[in-house]
């Protein structure tokens, strides 16, 4: 089968390819890929292996001992994203099988292996898997995981973090329309220290949830969304809607930079969207012990027992934590700058000279 190696930061994954399964796969990496390496050949060491089939070859009876039992793979705050199937118990693992899509995920737990089931209908189960074991793999290593946006100028990055409805996509396309700024992360970033005791942060691929408000605010988009998606906008410039990742891209037109960079200093929004007429402005201040509450996110987990949990539990079990660990509290006194007013953010100079 043909072998391809993904690599984030200093996780290593082994995938083999079903050449049936090939055309199954290809929007999915294509997600990935914008922060995610994924490059052709087998790399002389991995944390897991990970081989890629058809779902029609899945004979169940041949792997399941016993009765099916309800699971749940992935937690989302609407129902419509929750991810679920039927797990059956293996000789070394489990079997878990969503009809529903035609997807399969077979572990097992001794050797670390795991074999997947895909049909045209797997993507986003492909893309949410990969990411929630690149995530668990990270986290073991030492990683720290930051709910923040991010952009890129002269070399560093500048988060951007806040609460639900804060602004942080307002404020990061409003930075994006400045010169010699690039796109490096709409809602994660996964934040390292290196050797000589710097932190830094690497985006993460995810999908675009973007207010009503802040696509209202920029005709262009407002435009693009309903003629392309055909959308209805909603009156409350809070509700959410998630677009589809390449045209995002390419309709708002930034470039994206996905490798590690030098964490310079957070921008923290306080938009109060009721008031769209209200100049927007820099102050600032130092990263304090709520607003670093407010920023460190953990994965949302269904359950030790549930879903991949026993699997991401065995894999992770096998590896070696870095030595430079980062804690949440590795930030407190960290330069930042807090952005008030809904109008668009046009003055960067503050930002520029961190």
């Amino acid at each position: 089968m043909p072998e391809l190696t993904v690599r984030y930061l200093d996780t290593v994954l082994c995938v083999r390819l079903d050449t049936e399964a090939l055309s199954h796969l290809e929007h999915s990496f294509g997600f990935l890929r914008s922060h995610f390496a994924i490059e052709p050949g087998s790399a002389p060491t991995a944390d897991c292996l990970i081989d890629i089939v058809s779902f029609d070859e899945l004979r169940v009876h041949d792997h399941a001992r016993g009765d099916g039992a309800e699971t749940v793979m992935k937690l989302a705050s609407r129902r419509h994203y929750v991810v679920s199937g039927a797990r059956f118990p293996t000789a070394t693992g489990h079997l878990i099988v969503t009809g529903k899509t035609s997807t399969a995920y077979l572990f097992d737990y001794r050797s670390g292996a795991a074999r997947l089931y895909v049909s045209p209908g797997s993507w986003v189960h492909i893309v949410e898997f990969f990411r929630a074991l690149v995530w668990e793999l990270e986290v073991a290593r030492g990683t720290l995981v930051l709910h923040a946006a991010a952009v890129e100028r002269g070399g560093a990055a500048y988060a951007l973090s806040g609460a639900k409805g804060a602004g942080k996509t307002t404020t990061l396309l409003d930075i994006l329309r400045s010169p010699g700024f690039r796109f490096v992360s709409g809602d994660k970033l996964f934040a390292t220290r290196g050797a000589d005791g710097g932190i830094g942060v690497t985006g993460w691929p995810d999908f675009p949830h973007v207010g009503w408000g802040t696509i209202k605010a920029r005709p262009a988009l407002f435009r693009a969304v309903v003629r392309d998606l055909g959308l209805v906008p909603s009156d409350d410039p809070r509700e959410k809607v998630v677009l589809p990742h390449a045209w995002y891209r390419e309709v708002i037109g930034f470039e994206i930079c996905a490798h590690r960079l030098p964490l310079a200093a957070f921008v923290l929004p306080q938009i109060d969207v009721s008031h769209p007429d209200v100049p927007s402005r820099l102050s600032r201040t130092q990263l304090g012990d709520s607003a670093i509450a407010g920023i460190v996110e953990s994965r949302k987990r269904p359950g030790p027992r549930e879903g991949w949990e026993p699997y991401f539990a065995a894999v992770t079990a096998r590896v070696r934590p870095r030595g430079y660990r980062i804690r949440a509290a590795d930030l407190a006194g960290w330069p930042a700058f807090v952005r008030t007013g809904a109008q668009e953010l046009h003055e960067l100079t503050d930002l520029q000279r961190v």
